[in-house]
């Protein structure tokens, strides 16, 4: 069964000055057996001439646990012509994530809720989500597909202008592991005589090896 999960989303218009560091921004989400609070920051860390490393660091503390977690990515990211170069058949948009299967001692059932904090370049005006379970499939209805329409920060790194999505969605009971599977952005592209149109290019996949479709893949918006 698929479901559209609604999430709150908080964003700036313009597109601030460039800088190596930012805090992305914070919120809570709810989950089955409470909230969960969660903060983001990135920073980059140059790793090479022209190679940096797009440092993701999210933390979460929910109601229901009593310690708080964090997850750290840090793909590389090449440059291209002096701006960070990814969002292409070759290097996928930076994603940060953490999970949680937390359980429910009266239904004694298994909660998993997800949080992803997508990096994309400027260009992108939406996100198609989707969500998959690679293990244990879920015995209740879950979040299999998101629609975001709005990123929650705008900020120029190195030069680049970028935005940054926040996704947090709850699984079906029992299913696990709940990843996100692919990131699709909606993009202009202008093709030859001036003729432009809109697609959802996929900017992201997990695992990064998997043959669901190469990065890049185009399909009509």
């Amino acid at each position: 069964m698929r479901r559209i999960a609604v999430v709150l989303v908080l964003g700036v218009l313009a597109f601030p000055a460039s800088a190596q560091a930012i805090d992305v921004g914070s919120g809570t989400f709810a989950a089955p057996l409470g909230p969960i609070d969660w903060k983001w920051s990135v920073h980059l860390r140059r790793w090479a001439p022209r190679l940096y490393k797009v440092v993701s660091t999210l933390e979460t503390n929910a109601s229901f646990q009593d310690h708080a977690q964090t997850k750290v990515d840090s793909p590389d990211i090449p440059l291209w012509h002096g701006r960070l170069n990814f969002q292409t058949r070759q290097t996928a948009a930076p994603v940060v994530f953490d999970q949680y299967y937390a359980y429910d001692t009266q239904a004694l059932v298994q909660h998993p809720t997800n949080f992803s904090g997508i990096v994309t370049l400027s260009d992108v005006t939406a996100l198609q989500l989707h969500y998959v379970y690679n293990g244990t499939q879920p015995i209740s209805p879950g979040t299999t597909d998101l629609l975001l329409t709005a990123p929650i920060k705008r900020a120029t790194l190195h030069r680049t202008r970028l935005k940054f999505w926040m996704a947090a969605v709850n699984g079906g009971d029992q299913g696990v592991t709940y990843d996100l599977e692919t990131a699709r952005g909606k993009v202009l592209i202008c093709h030859r005589h001036h003729k432009c149109k809109r697609y959802w290019k996929l900017i992201y996949k997990w695992p990064p090896w998997s043959k669901i479709a190469p990065l890049g893949q185009l399909t009509p918006a």
